[in-house]
């Protein structure tokens, strides 16, 4: 075994070798390669540029024909050979430009990996056919016809359009013009583009604009500007080398401007550091950050649209707020107040399931909104919800196990303009890795006929531990129904299938939990909305090691006697690397046992052998490294041997 393993290693060496000695084309779109060669049908010793296809005006278009049946010619050579795209094609399939060395016979390119890619024999026919320069194997020629299979195709540049004076991740000033270039030296044929621009449902079809020809970008003229909101554009264009291009992206601007104040959990100015994020509620990704550490208690945005803004904040000392906030007009100023939560003691109730109502949960002081509707209230739950139901999109977070307490924590706007919110702060177990929350947004706006307008409506859920010091040391998901697909919702309830959040624990075992849990109304008090909580789920990780044990001993007729071999399976663990056995970090588990520990009738009589056992052991917080230790003993002669056999090592996670 050990030979043989070294000859295949050998052997891919050469290989490697030998095929990276082809000759490489590259094509860039509109031009030809100045450096790439190839042979000749009546002199393979001769090699010619790309040039030599045109340079003879009388027999260019006889040599094009020829030569550029070759796919690495065309390639090579695209604009000659009228290959605009740059592909990479072998040669067709009536063409056989390779002869078999051992039967004589001529095939295709398609004949070197006829056996799949990854076959050996693949390799060995590309090592062989694609790099030689033997006369006698179509003249060194095939790597000019079968490009793609003996990879000498370099890989081209692609050709991409952006918009190069506006950040589609920012939030950008409204009443600019906008302007587009394109990727990897590539420009714009004037004349070409059109441009259709989408704000709000309506949309303008722009056909006329000013082209920069030193920089190859063309804008919009002075009318067509920038406007307040998001705004969906479709370009599509040609380049100068003949590509067609198409861009659709969307950009956020705006002229308002939004205080936020931070304040404290009692009202008081929020002194500490803070930094603050604002996300678009119509694009999430679309965000701006302020930091402040001057004590002010405020940090001010600009560049807002009048439409929904979800604020975040993360405190110095592991404080975190949700707010949003629409400006009443563009241009306007607007102020929102961010109350900074601290991160509670834990809740000696065990209510992770709401088994016991919302016990251990700590709720709004107002939990009456308009018209009696309470704002937090404990529902049957309900598995079969969202777009399609049975056939839905819930399927990807199908619940692990059912529970005998099958109830959901709802937390509503019951009618009332702006943030309702519940938290919960708990120690986790013992050998607790991971901390699972699933939920599901539904929204009265959705069937009311209110998708995609300003009454945005959002929830937010955030996982953080008493450790965490930033927004990446947290587990959140903020978002507004403008986030999602209206496909994401049953159109007639508003609901959205179950999701899930987890966080991984960092590595102190007696981390304390907090969630936090709210939902908005934005803009006005109608169409409620609501977040529903089914569980919250710490999962325990365990690694198995299966194993089972034989001996000879038995069938031989020496079980009970001084003879009693042995053997040992044994899992431990420390947090960084293993550590010896009286660290107190290390957990460990194992089992030892010899031959005469067991009863005779646990064994095979003619065999010596026994059952499949398993050896369990529950990991620490941290990601561990893991060591299991196997071994076993002839004791006291070495006659009528015994065997340990492993079946597998699993890492499981327990619910």
């Amino acid at each position: 075994m050990t030979h043989r393993a070294a000859f295949a290693f050998t052997v891919a060496a050469i290989i490697l070798m030998i095929v990276n000695i082809a000759s490489a084309a590259t094509c860039t779109r509109g031009s030809d390669d100045p450096n790439y060669k190839f042979s000749l049908d009546y002199n393979a010793s001769t090699e010619v540029n790309c040039n030599w296809l045109t340079k003879n005006v009388k027999k260019s278009s006889g040599r094009i024909d020829k030569y550029c049946v070759r796919g690495a010619v065309a390639y090579a050579c695209s604009k000659t050979c009228g290959n605009p795209a740059c592909t990479c094609a072998d040669a067709a399939e009536n063409i056989k430009p390779i002869t078999v060395m051992a039967t004589g016979n001529e095939v295709s390119c398609s004949w070197l990996d006829r056996k799949g890619q990854n076959s050996p024999r693949t390799s060995r026919r590309k090592a062989m056919y694609c790099n030689s320069n033997d006369p006698t194997i179509a003249d060194g020629r095939i790597t000019q016809y079968c490009p793609s299979k003996c990879d000498v195709c370099n890989a081209s540049p692609s050709v991409e359009a952006y918009v190069s004076n506006l950040d589609p991740s920012k939030f950008n000033e409204a009443g600019l013009s906008i302007c587009f270039d394109l990727t990897n030296g590539f420009t714009i044929a004037q004349d070409s583009a059109s441009l259709v621009i989408t704000n709000d449902g309506d949309s303008i079809s722009v056909t006329a604009f000013e082209y920069n020809t030193l920089l190859g970008q063309l804008c919009t003229e002075p009318g067509v500007v920038t406007t307040d909101g998001k705004m969906d554009l479709e370009l599509r264009a040609d380049t100068t080398s003949g590509q067609s291009i198409e861009l659709l992206t969307s950009v956020v601007a705006g002229s308002s401007t939004v205080t936020v104040n931070l304040l404290a959990d009692n009202g008081d100015v929020f002194t500490g550091i803070a930094r603050v994020s604002a996300q678009s509620a119509d694009i999430g990704s679309v965000q701006a950050v302020a930091d402040m550490t001057d004590g002010s208690g405020y940090v001010v945005l600009t560049n807002i649209p009048s439409r929904t803004l979800i604020v975040s904040a993360k405190g110095g000392g592991n404080e975190v707020g949700f707010a949003g906030v629409v400006p009443s007009s563009p241009g306007s100023s607007s102020s929102i107040d961010v109350f900074m939560t601290t991160f509670k003691a834990p809740s000696d109730i065990a209510n992770n399931n709401f088994s016991q109502g919302t016990d251990g949960w700590l709720l709004p002081n107002d939990l009456i909104g308009a018209g009696g509707l309470e704002k937090v209230t404990i529902e049957a739950h309900k598995e079969d919800v969202g777009p399609g139901k049975s056939g839905g999109r819930r399927h990807r977070h199908r619940r692990a196990q059912s529970s005998l307490n099958d109830y959901d924590l709802m937390v509503n706007t019951a009618g009332v303009e702006g943030q309702t919110s519940v938290s919960r702060t708990f120690n986790v177990g013992d050998g607790v890795t991971e901390v699972k929350v699933r939920y599901r947004f539904q929204t009265n706006e959705v069937p009311g006929g209110f998708y995609g307008s300003k009454w945005n409506d959002f929830f937010f859920i955030n996982i953080r531990t008493d450790k965490s010091d930033s927004f990446d040391s947290q587990a959140r998901v903020i978002a507004a129904m403008n986030d999602f697909q209206l496909t994401d919702f049953d159109e007639s309830t508003g609901e959205m299938a179950w999701e899930e959040l987890s966080l991984v624990l960092p590595t102190t075992s007696d981390a304390i939990v907090q969630l936090d849990v709210g939902v908005a109304n934005v803009n006005d008090e109608l169409y409620d909305s609501s977040v529903y909580i089914d569980s919250i789920t710490q999962v325990v990780t365990e690694v198995k090691v299966r194993y089972r044990f034989q001996t000879n001993e038995v069938p031989g007729g020496f079980y009970g006697s001084k003879w009693n071999d042995f053997f040992f399976v044994h899992i431990r663990t420390g947090s960084k690397k293993i550590q010896k056995t009286k660290n107190k970090n290390v957990s460990s588990t194992r089992a030892t046992a010899a031959m005469n520990n067991f009863q005779l009738t646990e064994f095979d009589l003619a065999t010596g052998e026994m059952a499949w056992k398993e050896l369990r052991l529950v990991l620490p917080t941290a990601s561990p490294i893991v060591q299991v230790d196997v071994g076993v003993a002839n004791v006291n002669d070495n006659l009528y041997d015994s065997s340990v056999y492993i079946d597998s090592i699993t890492q499981v996670a327990v619910w």
